[in-house]
């Protein structure tokens, strides 16, 4: 439970008020942004606020209110833009306690049809339900540190329409411009990738797409590798157990941290056996370079972080990629974001995060996982984790 408050707009330790008549609900997320947007000496207690309110706290699952008498707000103030007016037409009461004689109601957080829900509003991301040119072509020119996504593989999933696949490539082509434009020239694209199935024939996408990056002028870094142990069996050829992730960046002047993502030695005490160094350590005491083969687990039906997506990113993936091509405070976009595993890799590494998608539930599914973000409630992969192996004890995870 965060402190009992008293007033109408006040930024809290978990949130702040939104209000209309009199309903008053405590959302997620939201005194980030009106630290943002509202000067400093008005995100205080301001008791002349509202009069007469009390309002407890929730907790990540679900909103809680309580009916309070009739608000008189001073005339001058108005809501910052971090405030919505929610209406909550349908309360069910339930058996808690009471607070000063006043009855708790409680209602579903995540249910968005009719009931109450946590805005979709952070100070440090921007995600939308829409179309991604249309999202994309309203960001600036060269404002983005890092652009990274997973478009459809025209595979006809729940979230594409099957086209031809020259019709795919243009619309890739589309994008792909768009993504160019909106880069820094110190910025990176990082395009993953698997294949495009026909009549059981195999069309490796980036390949495919390799030519529209060329013509732009980008350069090609790498070719990463992600391997994964899950997937579709087939029967008439080889199990598909790896996808790409081809890094490009916009000049020659291009950021990379590597320190953030070295992983262990193989041998950390590794010597110099003979010259000036004999005796040494002749290995980088903070890791080694990762390469560029990547085993980290795909997201599947027992993954702590598996949402209604058919086809997640993991949490771990995009992170090595948000440390190491980009800095503290660098936008970070997703112009086929899902259920906004960028977004959150770049939030929860002090970065801006933005994003779009075309199916609304997965735009929802990603304002909850960042509202969880920020309560400390959501559960991701932790990085560096070993791959479960069977043959070890513990499963080789401790």
């Amino acid at each position: 439970m965060v402190p009992i408050v008293r007033l109408g707009w006040q930024v809290t330790s978990r949130g702040c008020l939104s209000q209309k008549g009199d309903d008053f609900a405590l959302g997620s997320g939201l005194a980030r942004c009106l630290q943002a947007t509202m000067p400093r000496s008005e995100t205080g207690p301001q008791e002349h606020f509202l009069q007469n309110a009390r309002v407890v706290a929730h907790n990540p699952a679900s909103v809680w209110f309580m009916k309070t008498r009739t608000y008189q707000p001073k005339p001058s103030v108005e809501p910052g833009p971090g405030l919505s007016f929610l209406r909550t037409p349908s309360l069910t009461r339930v058996g808690e306690p009471t607070l000063f004689g006043e009855e708790l109601v409680k209602t579903d957080g995540v249910n968005m049809a009719g009931k109450a829900r946590r805005l979709q509003v952070d100070a440090d991301a921007s995600m939308e339900w829409t179309d991604n040119l249309a999202f994309m072509r309203g960001l600036p020119d060269e404002s983005m540190q890092l652009v990274v996504t997973s478009p459809p593989y025209n595979l006809d999933k729940e979230y594409e329409d099957r086209s031809t696949l020259s019709q795919y490539v243009q619309s890739q082509a589309q994008v792909i411009a768009e993504a160019v434009r909106v880069l820094r020239p110190s910025g990176s694209l990082c395009w993953q990738v698997g294949n495009h199935v026909s009549n059981g024939e195999i069309f490796p996408l980036d390949i495919v797409l390799y030519h529209i990056f060329k013509d732009h002028g980008l350069r090609l870094r790498n070719r990463i590798v992600w391997h994964f142990e899950h997937g579709l069996h087939c029967s008439r050829r080889l199990s598909g157990r790896h996808e790409t992730i081809l890094w490009f960046t916009k000049t020659d002047h291009y950021t990379f941290n590597l320190d953030p993502i070295r992983v262990p030695s193989k041998y950390p005490n590794k010597k110099y056996y003979k010259g000036p160094k004999a005796g040494q350590n002749s290995c980088n005491p903070l890791g080694k370079n990762p390469g560029d083969v990547w085993i980290i687990p795909n997201v599947k039906f027992n993954h702590v972080e598996k949402t209604l997506h058919p086809c997640q990113f993991p949490v771990e993936l995009v992170e090595r990629l948000v440390l190491s091509l980009t800095n503290p405070g660098d936008a970070v976009l997703d112009p086929y974001m899902g259920v906004g595993t960028s977004v959150v890799a770049a939030l929860k590494n002090g970065r801006r995060g933005l994003g779009c998608d075309a199916i609304k539930e997965y735009v929802d599914v990603a304002w909850e996982r960042v509202h969880s973000l920020r309560d400390g409630t959501l559960r991701t992969r932790p990085v560096g984790r070993p791959v479960y192996d069977p043959a070890k004890p513990g499963g080789g995870q401790k």
